[in-house]
């Protein structure tokens, strides 16, 4: 018989048994962090952190490149539960971020329920048990009632196929793997690309390198980096006066609330950001010449705003050049440009951004009938729910999703908002006395919202501005901005809504059909006698009578699996051959297997038709 949503299957001869947890919690970034915080204010006690890297901090872990800050101001870059009155700057740089994380893990107690150095290798949900498998880089596998993912979004370098790259015989490294063993000092270096790290970094490299070329796609409006250090007694002030940073926070809160007007109205507001930028470049850069070749052709705020008080200074350095015609390929000793120009290098650094949207997919995750999310979003294109929850993967919760942040406020304030979201729906399969396993998001919802957030970002500056960023896919769709003010985003969060997620309960599916026993498969040509345990239920969300399960460990299955066979037919004595599909392999060396329609166990055909 099929197992109960507590007790995991007893593994097969040779394998570790699956760790049972209520809450797996993937990566100990900033989300991370917020997700065990809010876990343990909600008494949910049973959880784990898992974290690739060796501590706490995410993006300020992973990027630590020389002139990394914060582009919000550090008392919005931070959690509104853990407000810190002694920032050195009012643009946080790197360490400080890294150190301000790690704090408030510690303050909180974090560590015990966290293990580092290990990453999370693929997500498959149990949709006999409702649980997620999670395995983990160093063989370890634990069964888990609900994931949240803190995947991130900046951390995944984005490395574009350049022609030659293996060709070319120095050091060549992305921004957010930055090599500190390599000594630039009074090296030829080559910077490709000009995004937000970019302008951070080679300020600092053209103080090192003998000669430093930057390859520039296309050029960013640019602000003034208005950044001073925070002096003592305004951290006084800070520290011993009720409310101050509350009020500090605020102030900045709607400062950013402002800049949406430019977002979603540019024809009226971006020509005054405009014009503020183009007097910074005016005052920084003499040369008629250079401020055309730096000024863009497009709307302020369609790609990410840059600020910055020293990148065009470092520009126009007499050690650097600026190589605007495009790389044509590597060689041996160096970039060839696609004038035809050889730009000799030591060494090569990628500012080439990260993989946002598609960060989350370097993740094989399979959801309910075996679906994975790829495959999900590539062929339906990416939605979500509030950036928080999909149909058809149960029991997986995400922060800082698809549509959830902007070009104006910090990415926390949406962390707090969606995990005080989460924290509510968790009740309703956590809960003592709950008898609910699954909480899957509507497939009608889902769809209802995304088709209003689309129409909402359809009159932005991402899609009218005239330029192509990270904000849109290739199919011209935008699946980062949340469209409007962040305080929707707060409202919207609010309250947890059980009517738009569809509650059930392992038991009461398996009460309704299912079947253990031995059964013929028809797989590659080839008949298998084998062991199979299978149930199914009416989809609410189409009328569809869906049948899944597993096929029992077996040596020839997996043979035929692993030689690309997926299409077979199952039959149980007494009834017909019936199609389905091989899905994942589980914990447990079992495949899972899915149907739709009539099962292969004795239902008669009547009764599932007016079922369906």
């Amino acid at each position: 018989m099929t197992a109960s949503p507590e007790i995991a299957p007893s593994p097969a001869e040779g394998q570790a048994r699956p760790k049972l947890i209520d809450v797996l919690v993937v990566g100990a970034g900033f989300s991370g962090i917020c997700a065990g915080v809010k876990l343990k204010e909600a008494r949910i006690d049973d959880f784990l952190i898992v974290e690739k890297g060796d501590d706490f901090g995410g993006t300020w872990w992973h990027n630590t490149y020389p002139g990394c800050a914060v582009d919000v101001t550090s008392p919005m870059y931070s959690f509104s539960f853990a407000q810190k009155s002694d920032w050195s700057n009012l643009f946080a740089p790197q360490p400080e971020l890294l150190a301000y994380a790690k704090k408030v893990a510690e303050d909180y107690r974090l560590s015990p329920r966290t293990r580092f150095g290990v990453a999370v290798q693929k997500l498959v949900f149990d949709e006999a048990a409702d649980r997620w498998d999670v395995f983990l880089s160093d063989g370890d596998r634990y069964s888990a009632r609900v994931v949240i993912g803190g995947f991130g979004g900046l951390h995944v370098p984005k490395i574009p196929e350049f022609k030659g790259l293996g060709t070319f015989k120095g050091e060549v490294f992305h921004s957010a793997q930055w090599r500190h063993d390599v000594d630039l000092r009074g090296k030829k270096v080559v910077v490709i690309g000009t995004g937000a790290s970019a302008v951070q970094f080679v300020p600092e490299v053209a103080k090192e390198a003998e000669r430093l070329t930057v390859f520039m796609r296309s050029p960013h409006w640019v602000l003034p980096r208005l950044d001073y250090e925070i002096k003592p007694w305004q951290h006084a002030i800070l520290k011993h006066v009720p409310g101050a940073r509350r009020l500090l926070r605020a102030g900045a809160y709607f400062l950013y609330e402002a800049f949406v007007f430019n977002l979603f109205f540019p024809k009226i507001f971006a020509r005054f950001f405009e014009a503020a930028s183009k007097a910074h470049m005016r005052q920084q850069i003499p040369d008629p010449k250079l401020r055309e070749l730096l000024t863009p052709d497009w709307r302020f705020g369609c790609k990410r705003v840059v600020m910055s008080s020293t990148y065009y200074p470092a520009l126009q350095r007499p050690n650097v050049t600026l190589e605007h015609s495009g790389v044509a390929e590597f060689v041996a000793n160096g970039v060839r440009s696609a004038d035809g120009t050889l730009h000799e290098a030591d060494v090569v650094i990628l500012g080439t951004g990260f993989e946002t949207t598609e960060g989350v997919l370097h993740l094989p995750v399979f959801g309910r009938g075996g679906r994975s999310l790829a495959d999900t979003w590539h062929a339906d294109g990416p939605e979500q729910f509030l950036g928080l929850g999909m149909h058809g993967f149960p029991n997986l919760f995400t922060l800082v999703g698809l549509n959830t942040t902007g070009g104006n406020q910090s990415v926390i304030f949406a962390i707090e908002a969606q995990m005080h979201y989460i924290a509510q729906a968790l009740r309703w399969i956590l809960a003592p006395g709950s008898s609910a396993t699954r909480v899957e998001l509507r497939e009608s919802v889902q769809r209802a919202y995304n088709r209003d957030v689309q129409r909402k970002l359809s009159t932005s500056v991402w899609l009218i501005g005239g330029c192509k960023s990270w904000y849109l896919d290739e199919k011209g769709r935008n699946s980062i901005a949340w469209p409007g003010f962040s305080a929707g985003l707060w409202l919207r969060t609010r309250r947890a809504k059980a009517t738009d997620w569809e509650l059930s309960s392992a038991a009461t599916r398996e009460a309704e059909a299912g079947y253990a026993g031995p059964a013929q498969i028809v797989l590659k040509g080839e008949p298998i006698s084998v062991s199979v345990d299978l149930r199914g239920h009416q989809d609410p969300s189409d009328g569809t009578f869906r049948w899944y399960g597993r096929i029992d460990k077996n040596a020839r299955v997996a043979e035929l699996k692993a030689a690309g066979a997926v299409e077979l037919t199952i039959q149980i004595a007494g009834g017909e051959a019936v199609s389905a599909r091989l899905a994942e392999e589980d914990a447990f060396g079992n495949f899972r297997v899915v149907g739709a329609g009539v099962p292969p166990y004795g239902k008669p055909v009547a009764e599932l038709a007016a079922r369906a």
